[in-house]
């Protein structure tokens, strides 16, 4: 349907609709402007989570046809964006990234990011495809999708794993004391025991330091207290590499 907004704005410029339809007036020119080739990026690319950003973002370029020796016939652009750096608001890298016309955002990596630049992407009429595994990411808007297994998707896949094809029965978790490590530890915990097994040891430890000693010696005593016969770690697998040595020192 085709119809001239000056007219109707002039026409029922005391419509109680006025005020929605200046919104979807806005979100229709920006619609007809965008690239089509034109994606927004935004990962952590500095700071404590710059590797997982990095990884993120090759991994995006793969898909892209970026990384190809041979380049496919469509190849997109894409606009990316420094979310490490929290003096820079993540509303405010949505508004540059919609300034470049982008037709769509992927990220940011972690849930109050994702939750603040999918209010804002919503209100600027640019789809979000979030990286967060957070909950209800998605209830921000119709704009705002995820593309990422929950926290509680992961937990309750590795709990069936663990319980049901391998027969484990009791369980111990070493986790980081931030947010993500504690939801993980939580979420598991409920998960193994809806399935009849059960957490037996929780330790934890903390993610800024590098010498875990003191908190291994800690899940040591309960294990030869407890004798559980899986250890659970929500943890990248870089510092898992880490915590292991230590491990086996303390064995």
């Amino acid at each position: 349907m085709l119809f001239r907004s000056d007219r109707f704005r002039a026409g029922y410029m005391s419509s109680p609709y006025l005020d929605e339809f200046r919104r979807f007036e806005r979100l229709l020119e920006r619609w007809l402007r965008v690239k089509p080739e034109r994606i927004g990026v935004m990962l952590p690319l500095t700071g404590p989570a710059g590797p997982i950003g990095e990884q993120a973002l090759k991994g995006i370029m793969l898909a892209a046809g970026i990384l190809d020796p041979i380049k496919p016939s469509f190849l997109p652009e894409l606009i990316v964006r420094d979310t490490g750096d929290e003096s820079v608001p993540v509303e405010k890298i949505v508004e540059e990234l919609a300034e470049e016309e982008v037709i769509a955002i992927i990220g940011p990596l972690h849930k109050r990011q994702a939750e603040r630049a999918g209010l804002k992407a919503q209100e600027l009429g640019v789809p979000l495809i979030s990286l967060s595994p957070g909950e209800d990411v998605t209830s921000i808007g119709p704009l705002v999708y995820q593309n990422c297994l929950t926290r509680s998707e992961q937990a309750q896949a590795v709990a069936e794993y663990a319980v049901k094809k391998m027969g484990l029965k009791t369980f111990g978790i070493f986790f980081p004391v931030d947010d993500a490590g504690r939801d993980f530890a939580d979420l598991f915990t409920r998960a193994v025991t809806e399935r009849g097994a059960s957490v037996v040891a929780v330790a934890s430890y903390d993610p800024t330091k590098t010498d875990f000693r003191a908190a291994i010696k800690t899940l040591k005593d309960q294990r030869d207290r407890t004798k559980f016969q899986a250890l659970f770690i929500p943890d990248a697998w870089t510092r898992i590499a880490q915590i292991a040595p230590c491990a086996v020192r303390a064995r």
